[in-house]
């Protein structure tokens, strides 16, 4: 099984996510191609974009009217950061929590992601000791319901 971070949050509101003012991470590693294309769920599809060597757009619905639209990076093994470009509901630029951390895993054509928790994160809420929760506690800081995708179109 080959596990992969992943740069986006898609259909954030099945989950409860934390997001902060600054970014967690500011190192970002390369794309992995596989995550690019058209993913489905349930609820709806999420388009994954990449537009240089380090970064993606992610396009996701929200509540099937409204759409989301995500800067993604990856920032280690498995951990993706995602920033909130857009809503149909903010304006672009004024979103002031827009970032949260992801953890993702890539399995052929399925794609599974948990987003970090609110509640399991311990003051102070600053970059420096959100990362280094997350590499003290590992997978324990995410949430323990994931959201499936399968490949729908390989970019």
């Amino acid at each position: 099984m080959k596990k992969i971070l992943l740069l986006f949050v898609p259909i954030l509101s099945t989950l409860t996510s934390c997001h902060f003012e600054n970014p967690v991470y500011t190192e970002v590693q390369s794309i992995d191609k596989e995550l690019s294309g058209i993913w489905e769920h349930d609820e709806g599809s999420m388009i994954i974009i990449p537009i240089d060597h380090a970064r993606y757009v992610i396009q996701s619905p929200r509540e099937q009217k409204a759409s989301l639209y995500y800067l993604g990076s990856i920032v280690g093994e498995n951990l993706i950061q995602l920033k909130v470009l857009a809503t149909s509901d903010e304006v672009p630029g004024k979103i002031e929590r827009a970032y949260t951390v992801a953890y993702y895993v890539l399995a052929g054509d399925k794609l599974t992601y948990r987003v970090i928790e609110q509640n399991k994160i311990k003051a102070p809420k600053t970059p420096k000791n959100i990362r280094r929760q997350i590499e003290s506690s590992g997978q324990d800081l995410f949430s323990e319901e994931t959201l499936t995708f399968r490949r729908k179109k390989k970019q």
